[in-house]
């Protein structure tokens, strides 16, 4: 009955001829192979889906042979005539049974692919977690599919618009949820930090983790000998904007009371409190003042407490 309803449907189309292309090798899910497994339909839309529907053989024993000339006798039967259907391409289709694959899986793989590219990475190294499901337009877990990132630089929760196309014709797109993570060696510090500290080597461990913030992405010179705006304590991660170059954090503020060594030679003389004139960042030279005796001077911030002068 299906073949002579495909029949009456394609005399409807009077000038619709379908080309039917066999593929040299393909996977099925299904005992039950149709003509849109082993083949590439193109024609009229609506008749190319329903032939693409169209039960040729079946298989039993994980693989089978289907030859163009069982195909076209197919055709014949269901009423479709060889002017009416061109088959070409393989002679043979060798189908091979599986188990139905996992279309999360698989899109989850292909959009790992693409964040490994973005972030020059293995794919490996990215663990992609659908949020939401994705709905099959057709019963065809091998169907096509393409993907299509909103934005492939966002770590995290992000969006991704799926397009599949079925064997048999049928196609959707969907907009679906996914959470996206990235295998980094992060900074974790290993001893407490105050403000304006600069960070040593040995200050950093580097532990392997999957982070979820492209802002955890970051290299040991974005961290090792830079300075941290704020006191740390160590076990604590540090996250790009955390750190900053020595030369652009003030350390010392304009009115603000810090602590001068004065050094010549061998003597070096401390006063326990200066006042501070201009900000200053380490290594910076600004103008200081004695409170007690109202004498400026120079000096060199060395860190937030301190400053240093170098008497000839």
């Amino acid at each position: 009955m299906t073949g002579w309803i495909i029949a009456a449907a394609c005399l409807a189309s009077a000038n619709g001829v379908v080309t039917v292309e066999m593929q040299a090798e393909r996977d099925v899910v299904s005992s039950v192979v149709r003509l849109g497994d082993v083949a590439k339909l193109s024609g009229p839309p609506a008749i190319a889906r329903q032939l693409a529907k169209l039960d040729v053989a079946e298989v039993n024993e994980g693989r089978a042979a289907i030859s163009r000339e069982l195909v076209s006798l197919r055709l014949t039967l269901a009423g479709y005539s060889a002017d009416r259907c061109r088959v070409h391409g393989a002679d043979v289709c060798h189908v091979q049974r599986v188990e139905a694959p996992d279309i999360h899986e698989r899109v989850s793989q292909e959009i790992a692919k693409k964040y490994a590219l973005t972030f020059a990475v293995m794919p490996a190294e990215v663990r992609v977690t659908m949020v939401d499901a994705i709905r099959l337009p057709g019963d065809d877990p091998l169907c096509e599919f393409a993907v299509e990132i909103r934005d492939a630089e966002q770590l995290g929760d992000n969006r991704v618009t799926v397009t599949m196309t079925t064997r048999y014709g049928e196609t959707s797109s969907q907009s679906v949820r996914q959470k996206v993570e990235l295998a980094r060696h992060v900074p974790v510090l290993t001893r407490d930090l105050r403000r304006g500290e600069l960070i040593q080597q040995e200050d950093v461990d580097w532990p392997r983790q999957f982070i979820s913030d492209a802002k955890l992405v970051l290299l040991e010179e974005d961290v090792v000998g830079h300075t941290v705006e704020r006191s740390w304590r160590a076990g604590e991660m540090l996250k790009r904007g955390d750190v900053v170059s020595p030369t652009t954090l003030k350390l010392v503020r304009a009115n603000s009371r810090v602590r001068c060594t004065a050094r010549t030679g061998r003597l070096t003389v401390t006063m326990p409190q200066v006042i501070a004139l201009d900000d200053g960042a380490r290594g910076q030279s600004i103008r200081l003042r004695n409170p007690v005796s109202q004498r400026q001077f120079t000096g060199v911030v060395v860190s937030a407490e301190e400053v240093e002068v170098l008497l000839p």
